[in-house]
């Protein structure tokens, strides 16, 4: 993540989330994420991937469709 790009506090959007990379980065330097993901392989890989106590904060909700 360039640190230029989102001041500190201040939050970044991954229209592209995938297995959460960005969001994990993002949070472990002091910023906020959402992310974007539709397939829902990588959802899966992203609510699987292993939470350690700086990143046991970071919510991951699954949006449903009408």
């Amino acid at each position: 993540m360039h640190h230029g790009s989102c001041p500190a506090d201040g939050t970044a959007l991954d229209p592209f989330f995938g297995a959460r990379t960005t969001g994990l980065v993002a949070f472990r330097h002091g910023r906020h994420a959402i992310g974007i993901e539709l397939n829902p392989e990588y959802i899966q890989i992203a609510a699987n991937r292993p939470r350690d106590a700086a990143v046991s904060k970071l919510p991951i909700s699954r949006a449903t469709s009408s």
